[in-house]
């Protein structure tokens, strides 16, 4: 009887067993991933690659919709316009006289105006360690004003110093004088800058200015047929540096309007050298003078400009120019010596002013 019931006992122990490890094995099975979850082993080491902060090759993703690449830390822009420049009257220098004293001809009625010519630039921009740096060369240059006048008498006296000599055409004929009076300036600079804002450069560079003048002066008969020429010349080399500021005072600089203006202080070695030859009845006279000067300059201006993009604006602007102990033809008569062949030059102050329209592109 105990030995049944042991048996017993001991096959229900084994089914109960047996139902325990099959439902056991029954989870085991289940809790398994489907194969829909199974991520493959290529996405896997992708994940692992962008996760070790590796994979530098090319990749086929597409990029990212709206990014931006960070901004490049040298930039360019290029300037260039036409430049309506106005050079100041000359000061009264008498240039002939007729036969009572009364002034023919005088240097201030030769007023040059406005004459045109080209400005433009190229500018390079770094930015690095915190701040930026640039550089910039810069030309402009008016290569010509011109001006004539003339008048007539019967007595025309053409005086130079000690030296003088007279013209006299009975009536009805009379002697006629001419005054031809050019002009020209040009200009080009190397600046190099500091940023210590982002809207504000100063920079220092060197600067080269050259004013060359003619004054070509004619006698003849109203009738025709020339007795006298006069051609005197002067030419300013002015060689040294300069200091100046630049910032945007209102709006931005790639976006719309904006307003800029800039100040300029240079000192430079004025080279001058003028001539004088005179070729009349009583035969050619030659005199000349060179000599170096101290010249100051400044420079002003103030600009409107409207960008379009980024990279295209338009831009005009008023500019002003004064120089000091600057030669001139005309301010040369009343010293000019045909007698001893030397004479020292005579220099003066000039102001230049107009203004600039042109177009700014930068990349």
């Amino acid at each position: 009887m105990r030995v049944i019931c042991v048996s017993r006992f001991l096959v229900a122990l084994s089914i109960c067993l047996a139902l325990t490890f099959g439902m056991s094995l029954t989870k085991v099975e289940s809790s398994e991933p489907l194969a829909s979850d199974v991520i493959p082993p290529s996405d896997l080491k992708k994940d692992m690659v962008a996760a070790a902060g590796e994979g530098s090759g090319p990749t086929t993703e597409k990029p990212v919709i709206g990014a931006t690449q960070p901004p490049s830390p040298l930039s360019w822009n290029v300037r260039a316009g036409l430049l309506l420049l106005h050079r100041e009257k000359n000061d009264k220098v008498t240039l002939f006289t007729d036969g009572t004293g009364n002034t023919l001809l005088n240097a201030k009625d030769l007023n040059l105006g406005v004459g045109f010519g080209l400005d433009a630039g190229l500018g390079v921009k770094l930015r690095t360690f915190g701040t930026a740096f640039g550089a910039e060369v810069r030309y402009f240059g008016i290569y010509e004003w011109s001006q004539s006048d003339s008048a007539s008498s019967q007595f025309v006296l053409l005086r130079r110093g000690a030296y003088s000599i007279g013209y006299f055409a009975a009536p009805p004929n009379s002697v006629k004088v001419n005054a031809d009076y050019e002009s020209g300036l040009q200009n080009v600079e190397l600046n190099l800058s500091w940023y210590p804002i982002e809207r504000i450069r100063v920079f220092i560079g060197l600067r080269y200015i050259n004013i060359d003048e003619e004054l070509k002066n004619t006698i003849d008969f109203a009738s025709g047929g020339a007795l006298t020429t006069e051609k005197i010349t002067a030419n300013n080399k002015l060689l040294g540096g300069q200091v100046g500021i630049e910032g945007v005072f209102l709006g931005k600089t790639d976006d719309g309007f904006s307003i800029d203006g800039w100040a300029k202080v240079g000192y430079f070695n004025n080279d001058i050298s003028t001539k004088a030859t005179l070729n009349g009845p009583i035969g050619p006279e030659s005199t000349k003078s060179n000599k170096d000067k101290s010249t100051l300059g400044t420079e002003f201006g103030i600009g409107v400009k409207y960008a379009f993009t980024r990279n295209i604006a338009l831009s005009a602007r008023y500019q002003l120019l004064w120089l000091n102990e600057v030669a001139f033809a005309p301010q040369q008569v009343p010293v000019v010596n045909y007698i001893t062949g030397r004479f020292t030059a005579a220099t003066d102050s000039v102001l230049y002013q107009g203004g600039w329209i042109g177009c700014i592109i930068s990349w």
